[in-house]
């Protein structure tokens, strides 16, 4: 019996998030359609139902890869065996470098969250490791570090600051070291 099935090329899934993702940078993620998408990597349309049910998966697979890229930054970056505080401070500072480094990553995960009808449950919100930013802060709420909030306000505090240093950084010329920034975060969530 003859296989009708069209195997999946990995380096074509790599063309089509990237695809996906440079359509989100310049256009933003509502402009994403598979017909797009499809004629940047230069297959028929149809061809990327190959590698996607559909477009909500196509960008369920991008925040994934983007997600993937922030856990191995950050896993690069915070020793998990240092104490409470310093993982603390170490992840305020992770966040001040990714969001600088990798801008587009930051607003790939963000403007795919933000949709409407984002194909993004809230489990997937969060990286999967043990170690979540939501448990850090946890963490950091329990030993009496971190004011006693919903450790979400914590996280927006971090990410909200953080992204405005960015784009002043990438759009205004803002050129200040973080440091101030990290200070002011760190007055903002601790006790």
């Amino acid at each position: 019996m003859i296989n009708n099935m069209k195997k999946k090329d990995t380096h074509k899934t790599e063309q089509l998030l990237q695809a996906a993702r440079d359509i989100i940078i310049s256009d933003g993620v509502a402009a994403v359609s598979t017909t797009k998408v499809a004629k940047m990597v230069g297959i028929a349309q149809s061809n990327v139902y190959i590698y996607f049910k559909n477009k909500d998966e196509l960008l369920l697979s991008v925040f994934h890869h983007e997600q993937a890229r922030v856990k191995a930054f950050f896993d690069a970056r915070i020793d998990q065996t240092a104490d409470l505080t310093t993982r603390l401070k170490a992840y305020i500072d992770a966040m001040g470098e990714l969001a600088v480094t990798e801008w587009d990553t930051m607003t790939i995960l963000e403007q795919i969250k933000a949709m409407p009808h984002t194909p993004v449950a809230a489990e997937d919100a969060l990286p999967s490791d043990d170690q979540t930013v939501q448990a850090l802060m946890q963490d950091g709420i329990d030993a009496g570090i971190l004011k006693p909030v919903d450790p979400r306000f914590h996280m927006t505090v971090v990410f909200g600051l953080v992204r405005r240093y960015s784009d002043l950084v990438r759009n205004h010329g803002y050129s200040a070291e973080f440091a101030p920034i990290r200070a002011m975060i760190w007055d903002a969530v601790a006790v």
